[in-house]
């Protein structure tokens, strides 16, 4: 690290990630000091990732909630709250914001993958559940009789991306054969109406576990 004009600066790597670091110090009598020359001084910091190109990351405070993966971790797909779908095909070495329809700042809940990285299913809260068939490349809103609009908190999905389980807050667990075509609520004993959290499936989607 140098020092520059009350400014350090440097850089360092995490991982496959570059990180720029500016570290800004301003004297000031308020605030959180820190004992620095025989003087209190502020500290403000500043992170960015960028890659050697000067590639920009996901954002590293975003309200990250889901992270979903391939089957060999190299295709990754991560949602935020009030944030977008990011993207990566080399195991999160660089990343994406995808741009293919679905929205940009989404209440996104949780993400689920196929196995081979190509099928996505994405849920919003108040919002819908989104469809990929090619990575993230374009989305498709389902319409296929789930509520397009419902406190939707995760979604699982079986290894070949056909069978899908979304659950509600407030709802009910809904249920795909078609990789999310059309959709049928559960009635098989489950409460129709519950705080729904979380859903679990088996590699080939016959086994669910919900709670």
């Amino acid at each position: 690290w140098r020092d520059v004009d009350g400014a350090e600066r440097g850089r360092a790597h995490h991982g496959a990630v570059e990180l720029e670091f500016h570290r800004l110090v301003i004297r000031r009598d308020q605030a959180r000091r820190r004992r620095s020359k025989g003087r209190y001084v502020d500290v403000f910091e500043l992170w960015r990732d960028v890659d050697s190109s000067g590639f920009i990351a996901p954002p590293t405070y975003a309200s990250w909630l889901s992270i979903a993966s391939s089957a060999n971790g190299t295709k990754l797909a991560a949602v935020a709250y009030s944030g977008n779908i990011w993207l990566s095909s080399n195991s999160g070495a660089t990343w994406t914001a995808q741009s293919g329809g679905a929205p940009t700042s989404g209440n996104w809940r949780s993400i689920a993958s196929s196995a081979n990285g190509t099928k996505l299913a994405a849920v919003a809260y108040s919002g819908n559940i989104w469809l990929s068939s090619n990575s993230g490349a374009t989305w498709t809103a389902q319409s296929g009789g789930a509520p397009t609009s419902a406190f939707w908190y995760a979604i699982a999905s079986s290894s070949d991306g056909i069978k899908l389980a979304a659950v509600a807050n407030g709802g009910n667990i809904w249920l795909s054969s078609n990789s999310g075509a059309t959709w049928t609520a559960q009635s098989g004993g489950a409460p129709t109406s519950a705080s729904w959290y979380a859903i679990a499936s088996s590699s080939d989607g016959t086994k669910l576990a919900a709670v």
